[in-house]
């Protein structure tokens, strides 16, 4: 798992957790507190992209470093597999998930959409 330096000399975690077939959320935690960087509908990427693949596709819409925290966390495989898991990708959702996963209840908001 990557870690940075955050605010305050706090330290950061990156994240990255896939909510539905077709979503992945990239977030920062910071103690108990967490803020969405980006939220990727796969789905629609595929549909606007039809000849690339997935894993192409999402490449193009994340910069090196969100790239890498997905090659950190093996989920570019689980993207290329099409594994299927639950099928929801509401704002309420993105909160329970990440605070029952993580142990926090501190939500900021999704900051950039793909």
């Amino acid at each position: 798992m990557s870690r940075k330096e955050g605010i305050e000399g706090e330290e950061r975690r990156w994240e990255v957790v896939r909510l539905a077939s077709n979503t992945i959320i990239i977030f920062t935690m910071f103690g108990a507190s967490y803020f969405v960087v980006k939220s990727i509908d796969i789905g629609r990427m595929v549909r606007e992209r039809k000849t690339e693949p997935v894993v192409g596709s999402i490449q193009s819409f994340l910069n090196e470093r969100e790239y890498q925290i997905l090659e950190e966390n093996s989920l570019l495989e689980s993207l290329e597999a099409n594994e299927d898991v639950e099928a929801t990708t509401s704002q309420e959702r993105i909160e329970a998930t990440i605070s029952k996963r993580y142990d926090i209840n501190h939500y900021d908001g999704i900051r950039e959409q793909a």
